[in-house]
């Protein structure tokens, strides 16, 4: 895995640690019942996720 994250090679990360896609990610993609909410900057995303849950 650590070969692929250091290529330019898209990988698709399925989390909900927040701390990990600020850090580890360029874009993000935000789905509420498999709709697109948000598509963006990673710390972006989870700006906006923290906005629609508090």
């Amino acid at each position: 895995m650590s070969k692929f994250w250091n290529e330019k090679t898209t990988i698709l990360v399925v989390s909900h640690d927040l701390d990990f896609i600020k850090q580890s990610c360029n874009q993000a993609i935000l789905l509420e019942k498999s709709r697109i909410r948000f598509h963006g900057k990673a710390d972006e995303a989870v700006y906006y996720y923290l906005q629609t849950v508090s």
